[in-house]
């Protein structure tokens, strides 16, 4: 393999003009997600109602546990990728791509097997309330049995994203968004099948794009350095080991605060059926954050992992400054547009009159989760960009069990705030990585990880 091989190479040139170049198509890219999961919250809202809506936000939590571990682990392996690219160490790169992918596959199916066996289990775990126990059980099979697709997906976006290329990633996504969008019309209000239909939609619309991506990437093997062939789908330890040391505490970051966001969900879905529909318009909401920033992050990650992969350290400061820039303004924008038009906003997912009323006092819980989601993109990149693992593992404790469950049940239970206080405990958990993170900027750690990859 040549350099001619890398698609963009992130250590040189100017970081601000670089960043924006990554994470552009990843910012289009999670637009069209965003509204996609929107129309999927609106259809369902519009053509099911308020039980439909609870259904999916109580699967939602559940799913996105499964899920997490697939973008821990791909995360895991854009930044071997992205390292290795840096390095200019072509054959390792390859060995990572294929045991990555292999890994994801296993992974994908022993979820779904777990997720079918133990469903009733799961949905009495969670408090599904009982108006909404069926739809929400058609939801959760029909999105497990799609399991690896999801999977798979995030596996090859993060090929793309490790050599620097963000463009295809963003391509492949919006053929999934675009395809899902239509099929939720099609499906849910066209053909009248309810929760199914929008269940059904997100599977195919994941299928479709997972093939068209590893298409185009065995198209171009050549460039990515990847040859498609069975042995270089054979796991090995060397390349193995590295992915789950680093996978696995991603993947319990990203898992510990959905289980911890799914315990506080568990509590205030006992408060009732419309404080239940409303907690998963502010959760679909947050999201929305989430995916703005996690773009943020996920591109942040890519050019540090690159520059460490290079020894260029100096470009990590400035790289960490414009990501957090880019994040705040993002979220100050969103904030703006729900704290000035609440009803409007969570009019799009429901009109029924309560919801509606509470959405003028719940504003301000996502205005708080906005935020949080902007500073800890940065701190994010960094983290996990130097490969800090243990560091990773220490910060899902505290961010999914000792913040989200902890502070919620300090503020909802033990100062007695209710439901108030089991939202904003839960909102307010979600600075503990940028803390954590500046300690570790500011202590030169992250100089460390990167020098032990290259030993």
């Amino acid at each position: 393999m040549s350099e001619k091989a890398d698609k963009t190479d992130l250590t040189s040139g100017s970081i601000a003009i670089k960043l924006v170049m990554f994470v552009g198509p990843l910012f289009i890219s999670n637009i069209l997600q965003t509204l996609y999961n929107v129309v999927d919250m609106a259809v369902v809202g519009q053509y099911v109602g308020d039980t439909g809506l609870s259904a999916v936000s109580v699967c939602g939590d559940l799913i996105n546990i499964a899920t997490f571990a697939a973008f821990g682990f791909s995360g895991a392996g854009q930044i071997l990728v992205a390292r290795h690219t840096g390095a200019k160490d072509y054959a390792a790169r390859q060995q990572t791509i294929g045991n990555m992918l292999t890994f994801l596959l296993v992974l994908s199916l022993a979820l779904t097997a777990g997720m079918i066996v133990f469903r009733e289990y799961l949905l009495d775990f969670v408090n599904t309330p009982a108006e909404a126990r069926d739809y929400a059980r058609q939801y959760l099979l029909t999105c497990a049995a799609g399991m690896v697709f999801t999977f798979g997906y995030n596996g090859v976006s993060a090929v793309f994203r490790g050599m620097g290329d963000s463009m295809h990633a963003f391509i492949f996504l919006a053929i999934a968004s675009v395809l899902n969008i239509l099929l939720d019309f099609i499906f849910v209000s066209a053909l009248g099948m309810e929760i199914f239909g929008a269940a059904l939609a997100t599977v195919l619309s994941q299928a479709v794009s997972l093939v068209a991506s590893l298409v185009y990437m065995y198209s171009c093997r050549e460039r990515f350095g990847f040859d498609f062939t069975a042995k270089s789908f054979r796991l090995h330890k060397d390349a193995l080991l590295p992915l789950i040391l680093l996978g696995v505490p991603m993947a319990l970051q990203y898992g510990l605060v959905t289980l911890g966001k799914l315990w506080v969900s568990r509590w205030v879905n006992s408060y009732g059926i419309t404080i239940s529909a409303i907690t998963g318009v502010g959760n679909k909401l947050n999201s929305i954050g989430m995916i703005f920033s996690g773009a943020i992050g996920t591109s942040a990650s890519a050019m540090i992992s690159q520059c460490i992969g290079a020894k260029k350290y100096e470009r990590v400061g400035g790289t960490v400054f414009t990501a957090g820039c880019i994040a705040v303004g993002v979220a100050a924008l969103l904030s703006a547009i729900v704290a000035v038009f609440p009803r409007a906003v969570f009019g799009i997912f429901s009109n029924d009159a309560a919801l509606l009323e509470m959405a003028s006092y719940y504003k301000y819980v996502v205005v708080v989760m906005f935020l949080s989601s902007a500073f800890r993109a940065p701190m994010n990149g960094l983290i996990n960009g130097s490969g800090k693992s243990t560091l990773n593992l220490l910060l899902a404790v505290l961010d999914g069990l000792v913040g989200h469950i902890g502070l919620a049940a300090l503020l909802g239970f033990g100062l007695n705030l209710g439901v108030t206080g089991l939202w904003y405990g839960s909102a307010v958990a979600g600075y503990i990585p940028f803390f954590v993170g500046l300690v570790c900027y500011f202590t030169g750690s992250w100089k460390n990880s990167g020098k032990r990859e290259k030993q």
